[in-house]
């Protein structure tokens, strides 16, 4: 379990040692006085407040054994266990039914609190069903072929010219999962996340053993992805955008350089930063030739590639995948914080879902589409399956409402009767303060105290 205490100081030491980094002074004594002033309570930082909540109920499942359940090849629960998550660690009852209603075609919508796991409760579907594909373990149409060779990092070459990230590859080129977020900030936290899950040491070794030079590949597409505007410019190479792109990919190798010599007091940070050598796509370009296994995009920017001609690819690779299998090609599309998808803004989400569902040749109600949303306040009630049928265009009865239970620890029974001998006493100084509601303080507790 960890320690709040100390996680609390270690955010406090890292802001401290932030403002000594670029605010430095010259003299280790006025140093000293700064800190004392900002190192106190109501300065910079505040005491934490610590709010006793009762966890989730577990499942009694490890990741292990609901594969198991479910049907689910060991190999897979050892990917999952590499990076995602801990081997030893249960599921919460939510997670897994997330995993299993998922698994049977149900739309899932999970509700439950903060800290409660609700990325798990789409990521572990994911990255089981990617694993069961890259395996050959749906159908022998998906097994996929031996990668040949590693992606070569065209930048680092002075007069070498775009080269596309999976040229190496000939296994079929899709998007397996569209996880939509409202804003970019998540986006990024999201990152962190499933660089780990892809790229952690573990997860390496892992696919050396089982995916023949294959991996997950997975790309942001936001407005920070390199590098906005054509590939090819009247027939010719778009020189002007090959040279930021290329400007832009050494900064990122050169900032994964630095890092490696760098000391962490906390290993995961490493996962804060882009690997040239990992699963995540360098650029837009790349995921125009070749689109990635899980896309991770904002509804502004799908609705703009929804519009231009030059992401079609991404579309046209995803929707010729799903025709080759209707049985076994799933498409898994999330939606994060689905709460803020309401009045206009959210119709006009709703109509662009519709259109990313046409566009890639699905139904809201097809069998090859599994959604999975989670939301802060949504009920299972009339009016929230109102709103659910009417966003996905999805019949309501297709939709399970997962808010988790949390765990119940009763009063022992033994304890209830401690307080029995003594109520006649409580009765007696609930008279007291009752008959002197005004009265002085002082002679209220001295007349309370003499019957105790």
């Amino acid at each position: 379990m960890n320690d709040p205490f100390r996680i609390f100081d270690s955010i406090r030491q890292t802001y401290l040692r932030y403002l000594e980094s670029p605010f430095r002074l010259r003299y280790a004594a006025l140093m000293s006085e700064r800190k004392a002033m900002l190192d106190r309570d109501g300065q910079l930082w505040r005491e934490p407040l610590l709010e006793p909540i009762a966890p989730y109920l577990l499942s009694g499942l490890t990741v292990a054994q609901a594969c198991e359940h479910l049907g689910v090849d060991s190999s897979v629960a050892n990917f999952i266990n590499g990076g995602l998550f801990s081997a030893e660690r249960q599921l919460y009852q939510h997670q897994f039914q997330a995993w299993e209603l998922s698994r049977q075609g149900k739309a899932v919508v999970i509700t439950s609190g903060t800290g409660s796991g609700k990325t798990e409760c789409y990521l572990i579907p994911i990255f089981t069903y990617l694993a069961e594909e890259a395996l050959g373990h749906l159908t022998s149409l998906s097994v996929w072929d031996s990668s040949n060779g590693t992606p070569r990092q065209w930048w680092t070459q002075q007069r070498q010219g775009w080269v596309a990230q999976r040229q190496h590859e000939s296994r079929p080129s899709a998007v397996r999962a569209l996880l939509l977020y409202p804003l970019n900030a998540l986006i990024e936290d999201q990152l962190t996340r499933i660089r780990q899950t892809c790229d952690n040491p573990d997860v390496q070794q892992w696919r050396e053993t089982n995916m023949n030079g294959n991996r997950f590949w997975f790309g942001r597409y936001t407005g920070a992805t390199p590098v906005a505007g054509l590939r090819m410019k009247d027939g010719r190479v778009n020189s002007q955008k090959q040279g930021e792109l290329k400007r832009r990919l050494s900064e990122m190798s050169g900032e994964w350089s630095e890092l490696q010599s760098v000391q962490l007091d906390d290993e995961e940070l490493i996962y804060y930063f882009q690997n040239p050598n990992g699963s995540e796509m360098w650029s837009r370009w790349d995921m125009q030739d070749k689109a990635p296994d899980i896309l991770i995009t904002n509804y502004s920017m799908l609705n703009i590639m929804l519009m231009r001609s030059v992401e079609n690819s991404i579309f046209e690779q995803t929707r010729r995948w799903l025709e080759q299998d209707r049985e076994n090609h799933i498409f898994h599309l999330v939606i994060d914080e689905l709460h803020t998808y309401r009045g206009t803004p959210g119709t006009e989400v709703g109509y662009l879902l519709r259109a990313l569902l046409n566009r890639i040749g699905l139904e809201p109600d097809s069998p090859q589409l599994r959604i999975i949303a989670t939301s802060a306040s949504i009920e299972n009630d009339t009016e929230s399956l109102d709103y659910l049928e009417q966003f996905f265009g999805r019949d309501r009865n297709t939709f399970s409402i997962l808010s988790g239970e949390r765990q119940n620890f009763p009063t022992p029974q033994q304890e209830s009767h401690r307080l029995v001998t003594h109520q006649d006493t409580f009765v007696q100084i609930d008279n007291i303060l009752s008959q002197n509601p005004n009265g002085n303080e002082n002679t209220v507790i001295e007349e309370a105290a003499t019957i105790l």
